[in-house]
């Protein structure tokens, strides 16, 4: 069943083939009078699709784009690497005055919106290693809050990694 705006759009392209179709050019004589694309050699009539076995006109919409597949919950760090960003992470962390667990991750509160200069890249650079991590990050009235969510598989690092609301923090 089509919804209602598919139906609508088909009947307004229906109507305008059959107002195109009322001042079709014919062909001129001499001409072959099979339809060819305009593309074709001494083609120029209009291409259109037909179907069925009245030939009715189908209008033709454009395929929904393809949905993008979830990036895979994996770390292109290194061990050395993956130390270091574990240890940058626990000393920014070390600032946060609360935590709240939100759907699909956990949202952190700091007090001192100046978190910001830290927190910013450092979001930035774990997403790249991490594209499965997703980061909000904002400045309200009471200070800066980023919030981080994560697929259902990726929630033990998310609790290891940004703490949850039980205030278990980095180790």
């Amino acid at each position: 069943m089509l919804h209602p705006i598919q139906t609508e759009m088909l009947v307004r392209a229906r109507l305008e083939d059959a107002r195109r179709d009322a001042t079709v050019r014919r062909p001129p004589s001499g001409r072959r009078s099979r339809r060819q694309h305009p593309g074709e050699r001494g083609g120029w009539w209009p291409r259109r699709r037909r179907t069925g076995a009245t030939g009715a006109d189908v209008a033709v919409a454009p395929a929904p784009a393809p949905a993008t597949p979830a990036p895979p919950i994996a770390c292109s760090l290194d061990a050395t690497e993956l130390g270091d960003r574990i240890r940058r992470w626990q000393d920014a962390l070390a600032a946060v005055q609360a935590r709240r667990v939100v759907p699909g991750g956990v949202q952190l509160r700091f007090e001192d919106p100046g978190s910001l200069r830290e927190i910013g890249p450092l979001a930035a650079a774990e997403h790249e290693c991490c594209p499965f991590f997703d980061f909000v990050i904002s400045l309200d009235g009471d200070g800066l809050v980023m919030e981080v969510t994560a697929p259902e598989l990726a929630q033990p690092l998310v609790d290891a990694v940004f703490g949850d609301a039980a205030g278990r923090d980095l180790g």
